[in-house]
């Protein structure tokens, strides 16, 4: 029991794993519910895991419930995923036209 509270106290969503993370709450949250009652301290508990970018915003929101916690934060996970996805994708192309084309653009260039 000691071990379930002690993972449950340190679990964290890692990168964009937001799925991995909410599926091991709720599998958390069934084993040791003294640990997210009564319903305000599991959606604190929820929401203190997720990285600060997230936790920040889902925080401002004040959500009633943890399903609205869970949805909004899925939600601003996945953009910020597709974001960096696409910074990622531009910064290839940028950088493979730089030795193509073998000028260095300036900032405007690169729609910064």
């Amino acid at each position: 029991m000691k071990k379930l509270e002690a993972e449950f106290w340190d679990l964290a969503q890692d990168s964009g794993e937001n799925l991995a993370y909410t599926t091991r709450f709720h599998e958390l949250s069934l084993l040791v519910p003294h640990m997210v009652t009564p319903l305000a301290r599991g959606i604190e508990k929820y929401i203190g895991g997720l990285p600060m970018k997230i936790q920040d915003t889902v925080l401002g929101r004040n959500p009633a419930t943890l399903e609205d916690a869970i949805r909004l934060s899925a939600t601003l996970t996945d953009n910020h995923v597709k974001a960096a996805a696409f910074c990622a994708t531009r910064a290839i192309t940028i950088t493979s036209q730089i030795y193509r084309v073998g000028y260095v653009p300036v900032v405007e260039d690169m729609g910064i």
